[in-house]
């Protein structure tokens, strides 16, 4: 189960699920990656060339670290190699550096998980997570642990993006390569609901810590290949199909791999458009409820606005990885249309009464301030009711810390 702060049920017709990309006459998991770890580079690379490396230059102390870096590493050449910082601009990145406040919140949560100790899965086969009555959180500890290992290894990864501390770094890698070797099955559609909504928060990571103290991320590419894309839900019709979209651009930036973020932003601008009507509401979440009658019963609606939350977030995010892999989408359609989605949630943020399922739900609608990914959409499409909202109420549930890396300018 993702976090209450994060819904993620399936849709309830079992028809609208895409089965996992098809391998036939493919080596096993474990073979593939045996065949990757042996194709490494052996070469000796500067981890500065990565764009979301700490700044300062290389020593030739500094090179013997960062030896052992993979192929997926992007030369400076590569037509991936701005997009390294993943969600983040050079200047972006300068700018939390520059900002003490931000630092300080960053190392703060790091320092908080302390020595962080992964809790990898061997199988992610999850039950549903909405039930008749409700949701069944007893039988959903493997999606709890990966949803908590992925945000340690992203708090920790950005914690070394902004400090240059490497033993974050290497917190991280440990995450990352526990459940590259652990996870070997994943057996349900709530299992993979589990990977595509926690996969981009470690691929982030593996990004930002790329090559640090020598970490040979070739394990993780193989498992990035090997589960993460052929599990992505990329033409699903609801959330699941945005985070599905994120999932491949994710793993498209970290194996610099072109056609993998191309074919997410081809699906990114055909999906959205299909996704949030002219009006900016988006209909497929708006009417969720809290039961496996996912769009009826007595809750109709009541999770209506955290599943618009839950769709808009991963769109968000996908637009601004384009955006820093030179192609951006902001004014394309589906763009105008986030814009215009937008001013309709954060109006109803503002004024949950204004809410079409406010009344019937006796004003119980979990995750109202699911808003962090309003930082990030502000910067191209200003909006007063939600540059307010940001400055009246801290988000919650703000997994990629967007709020933290893209301040709202007052």
């Amino acid at each position: 189960m993702p976090p209450t702060s994060s819904p993620g049920a399936h849709n309830s017709s079992s028809s609208l699920w895409s089965p996992a990309t098809p391998r036939h006459h493919m080596p096993s998991i474990g073979e593939m990656r045996r065949l990757s770890a042996g194709r490494r580079l052996g070469t000796t690379l500067c981890a500065m060339v990565l764009m979301a490396a700490p700044l300062t230059a290389c020593s030739s102390d500094d090179q013997g670290k960062h030896s052992a870096t993979s192929q997926t590493t992007a030369s400076s050449d590569s037509p991936l190699a701005s997009a390294q910082g993943f969600i983040l601009t050079q200047q972006d990145l300068e700018k939390v550096k520059s900002d003490a406040g931000a630092v300080a919140k960053i190392r703060q949560a790091s320092s908080k998980l302390g020595n962080y100790t992964p809790h990898a899965v061997a199988e992610l086969n999850l039950p549903d997570h909405y039930t008749s009555t409700g949701t069944d959180e007893e039988s959903d500890q493997g999606s709890q642990d990966l949803a908590r290992d992925a945000n340690a290894a992203y708090v920790k990864a950005l914690s070394y993006l902004v400090t240059g501390n490497t033993d974050d770094a290497g917190q991280a890698q440990r995450v990352l390569d526990e459940w590259a070797t652990t996870l070997q099955n994943v057996g349900t559609v709530q299992g993979k609901n589990a990977l595509n909504f926690n996969g981009p928060y470690l691929l982030a990571a593996a990004t930002w810590v790329r090559g640090v103290g020598g970490w040979d991320d070739s394990t993780f590419a193989a498992f990035t290949r090997d589960q993460l894309v052929p599990n992505a839900e990329l033409t699903h019709p609801n959330n699941h199909g945005q985070w599905g979209i994120l999932l491949v651009a994710s793993s498209g930036i970290f194996l610099n791999d072109l056609s993998l973020v191309t074919r997410a932003r081809t699906q990114w601008l055909k999906a959205v458009p299909q996704e949030i009507a002219p009006d900016g509401t988006l209909p497929t979440e708006m009417t969720r409820s809290s039961t496996s009658d996912y769009h009826g019963g007595p809750t109709k609606g009541q999770r209506g606005i955290a599943y618009t939350h839950y769709a808009l977030l991963p769109m968000s995010v996908a637009a601004q990885i384009f955006d820093v892999a030179s192609n951006p989408v902001w004014d394309s359609d589906g763009g105008q249309r986030m814009g215009k989605a937008l001013g309709v949630v954060a109006g109803w943020v503002n004024d949950p009464k204004s809410f079409p399922y406010y009344a019937s739900n006796d004003g119980k609608l979990p995750d109202l301030h699911n808003d962090g990914y309003f930082a990030l959409l502000l910067r191209h499409y200003p909006n007063a009711i939600a540059q307010q909202v940001l400055e009246q109420s801290a988000p919650e549930g703000d997994r990629f810390w967007l709020a933290t890396l893209f301040p709202v300018e007052r």
